[in-house]
Parts: structure tokens; C-alpha cells; sequence
């Protein structure tokens, strides 16, 4: 991982990706109860498809701009903070999924992509208190199979990735706009992202046929992609 300095600024930005060391979760250890990645707060998002990015995309991205030419940042983000709390007292939802302003669509795009998000932080970039991490970021398990469109979509943005020692792997950036930005060119992406589930799922067995290898990278299960393209 690359070298913190004092703030939310990150002092380098890398992509840092070995695609055969990527982990997977077993089965059944990804449900809301599992506390994936040692998270207390997890919760699943495996059931998120295109059409919740989007969404989340026309909610996040006003806040940000208004953040952007905010002459005090904080004063700013308290308003938000309180427009959000009555929207959830009124629509009974939180509009951002419960997930920190700047991290909220790059968080649903590498759901939707079939990746098992565990932990998402903005790192407190505009003024919060009591945020875990120093930077943005977003903590995940990926598919090798999607492993070159995600970098792609770092590289595009001005984001990192930065690999665990468990096989899983990071998202950063400098500031929550560069995220945001991310979780953008992997929706734009999303094309591409279902052709490489697709054919990275291993076939169904034909009664009597001869069976097939199977690869770690390529099991079904959970996670696998969402069949909702929403072109």
C-alpha cells in the first residue's frame, strides 16, 4: 500500500493488482450477519444491479458539487448531513444506503460488478468526525476475471489499488471525488463487466457428459454479477 501523510491526501497513487493472488469468500460467510473482513457494520450488497448505480450516481453527485464550491466545507457538509437525515425521516430510506458521502457509487458499481464489497470509508474529507481511515476508500474481493476492466476504470479516474495480504483488495484515492469518479467509469464499463461474468461462469454439467475443470476464479455462486444491464 502506498505511504499516508498527514490529512486525507495520499502521497502516491499505484495499481497494485495480482490477479491469481485474488481471494473469494466461502459459501455462506458473505451474508448480512458474517461480519466479513472483521466489519461489525457489513452488510451484503450482492442483490445491487446497474440500475441502483445509476441512481446512486443522480444522489451523490450534486452533494459533492455543492461540497466542491462550498466556501466552508464543513458548514456545508453539516447542511447536507441535515437534508439527508430528514429525507430518511421522510422517504424511510437513506437515500445514500447508509454508506459515507463521495464512497456511496463506487461502492454499488463494484457490487453491481459482482464483487463482495466488506468495508467503505470517505476518511472523513469533509470535516466528520469519527471516520476509521485517514483517505477514501473501499475494501472488496474481486473475480480475476474482472480483475483488467476494474483497473482500467482506477487508471481512468485517478484511483488506486492496493492489494491485502488476504487476497482481497483496496480502491483509494486522494479525495472522495476521485472515488466517485471511479465508481462512474465502472458503470460505463458495465458492458463489458456482464460479457466477462458471463463467460468466466462455469458451464452447467449435462447429464452424462464428460465434466469440466473448474477454476477457482470462476466458481458460481454469490457475487457472480448482476444480470441487469440497464443500458
Amino acid at each position: 500500500m502506498s505511504q499516508m501523510v498527514d490529512g486525507p491526501l495520499v502521497d502516491e497513487i499505484t495499481i497494485d493488482l495480482v490477479p491469481e493472488r485474488l481471494s473469494w469468500p466461502e459459501p455462506g460467510t458473505a451474508g448480512h450477519d458474517s461480519a466479513l473482513g472483521g466489519n461489525r457494520h457489513y452488510f451484503d450488497l450482492r442483490h445491487v444491479g446497474w440500475r441502483d448505480v445509476s441512481r446512486m450516481i443522480g444522489e451523490e453527485a450534486p452533494y459533492l458539487v455543492r461540497l466542491r464550491q462550498a466556501s466552508d466545507v464543513e458548514d456545508e457538509m453539516g447542511a447536507i448531513v441535515e437534508e439527508l437525515e430528514e429525507r430518511l425521516v421522510e422517504e424511510c430510506e437513506d437515500p445514500l444506503w447508509g454508506l459515507d458521502l463521495g464512497v456511496a457509487v463506487a461502492t454499488l458499481a463494484l457490487a453491481a460488478s459482482g464483487c463482495i464489497t466488506f468495508s467503505s470509508c470517505n476518511g472523513g474529507v469533509f470535516g466528520e468526525e469519527r471516520h476509521l481511515e485517514s483517505y477514501p476508500l473501499i475494501a472488496f474481493h474481486m473475480r480475476s476475471r474482472i480483475a483488467p476492466l476494474i483497473a482500467s476504470a482506477a487508471r481512468a479516474s485517478g484511483a488506486g489499488l492496493a492489494m491485502h495480504g488476504d487476497g482481497s483488495i483496496q480502491v483509494y484515492g486522494a479525495d472522495a471525488w476521485t472515488l466517485h469518479e471511479f465508481g462512474k467509469e465502472v458503470f460505463n464499463r458495465r458492458v463489458e463487466i456482464r460479457k466477462a461474468n458471463k463467460v468466466g461462469r462455469r458451464p452447467k454439467q449435462t447429464t452424462g457428459g464428460p465434466k469440466l475443470p473448474r477454476d477457482a476464479s470462476s466458481s458460481e455462486g454469490a457475487g457472480d454479477g448482476q444480470t441487469d444491464l440497464f443500458d
